[in-house]
């Protein structure tokens, strides 16, 4: 009876012990699902958090376009800029989109009635398409056939027409056949890394060209502006004047530029290297000394949580700003 009782004893014993094992496995399991949910709740609490502050960073950015139009240098507080928030910081970066080779100024222009503006507007497109095939081919060594092929899918990626142009134009019907199918946008550029969807430049000659190359939507003109210009930038330079300047040359006029920048158009031409150079008037019309396109990118540090958001800013004459478009990143 004695050996009986011990082994129940036993047995209750071992069965008490599985159990309270069962119930710390529950609630250490329990214990962990409650932190990883305060965690999460915790990250999108700080994203969300993020997401406003770098809204504020944009507003605040906007506020001071105004003043940049006709400034003739952005000195780095001006394009560089952090603040420190409680948990992190704000910092943003602006950049002038009047440094690089506007993407949508290969898009066609309505015809004009008058005669004489007809031509005009001739030679400003004959010009702009030398520019474009100057940087492909003496830049990014393209072959002209690529650089044609750019150019003129460009002009229908823009248009609203299904009329393919010149010989190595693309419309829907060769876009259809591509892998993945898709047809072309019909509407202006909104990014410069568009280009890879005109299937006209091999991913070497692209990424050459990409760093030099930009998207101001609505905005047909050129309009470089010779005091955002930075070394990298000297193939622009040598673009614009068609290669009648070499590499050295164009690099040397943007590390010599004056402290304070040019004061205008004609005072960058009278340069000793410039003044006697034979360029068109649509050459001369290329270098403007305002800016009315800039690229903002503004990252958040806030608890757990990076935010970042890239936003496309124009300032008209009066200088009312207006975002035309906006990216989110996450980076947590």
């Amino acid at each position: 009876m004695n050996r009986r009782s011990k082994q129940q004893r036993g047995a209750a014993l071992i069965l008490v012990l599985g159990v309270m094992a069962v119930i710390s496995i529950l609630a250490t399991q329990i214990l962990e699902t409650s932190r990883q949910s305060t965690q999460a709740f915790k990250a999108q609490r700080d994203l969300q958090q993020a997401r406003w502050y770098a809204r504020a960073g944009e507003f605040y950015a906007t506020s001071k376009l105004g003043d940049y139009i006709d400034k003739k240098q952005l000195a780095l507080k001006d394009r560089e800029v952090q603040f420190p928030i409680e948990q992190g910081f704000i910092r943003y970066e602006l950049t002038s989109l009047h440094r690089c080779l506007n993407l949508n100024s290969l898009q066609l222009p309505e015809p004009k009635e008058n005669a004489a503006e007809r031509e005009q507007q001739k030679a400003q497109q004959s010009y702009t398409e030398a520019v474009w095939r100057y940087l492909i081919t003496e830049h990014a060594q393209a072959d002209t056939v690529s650089a044609d092929q750019l150019i003129q899918r460009a002009h229908d990626w823009t248009d609203p027409d299904e009329l393919p142009t010149g010989v190595y134009g693309a419309e829907s019907s060769f876009y259809a056949s591509q892998a993945p199918a898709q047809r072309p946008a019909n509407r202006t550029f909104l990014l410069p890394s568009e280009i890879r969807y005109l299937e006209a430049l091999a991913a070497e000659p692209r990424q050459q060209i990409l760093p030099l190359i930009c998207a101001r939507p609505n905005d047909l003109a050129i309009a470089i502006n010779p005091n955002d210009l930075q070394p990298q930038d000297a193939p622009l330079l040598q673009a614009l004047m068609g290669g009648a300047i070499d590499a050295r040359t164009a690099l040397n006029i943007i590390e010599d530029r004056p402290r304070e920048g040019w004061s205008n158009a004609a005072e960058f031409w009278q340069q000793p290297v410039l003044k006697d150079l034979s360029v068109s008037e649509a050459s001369k019309a290329a270098i403007v000394m305002k800016r009315h396109y800039f690229s903002l990118i503004t990252e958040v540090q806030f608890g757990v949580a990076r935010f970042r958001l890239i936003s496309l800013l124009h300032v008209d004459e009066n200088k009312k700003t207006r975002v035309l478009g906006r990216r989110y990143g996450v980076n947590s």
